[in-house]
């Protein structure tokens, strides 16, 4: 029983370490961001990473008809 609660807690930590460490990757519409498209930034992404786009227009490829595929992820505007 107790190893079985110890199993617990560290499986725990580790799903909680995991949500931790989520990154945002910033992008700007002249490409000197973190990524330099936002299809770039959301490829990068993991499950629970967000892509923060800057003020200003995103034109060209890379930055529209942008895919998620089934990624988890968050896009907002700065």
């Amino acid at each position: 029983m107790r190893f079985r609660a110890v199993a617990s807690v560290l499986a725990l930590t580790v799903v909680w370490a995991a949500g931790a460490a989520s990154e945002t990757w910033l992008v700007t519409p002249d490409g000197t961001g973190d990524a330099p498209t936002i299809q770039a930034a959301v490829d990068s992404c993991e499950d629970g990473d967000s892509v923060e786009l800057a003020d200003g227009g995103f034109r060209g490829d890379g930055n529209r008809d942008v895919d998620c595929g089934d990624k988890g992820i968050t896009v907002r505007s700065a």
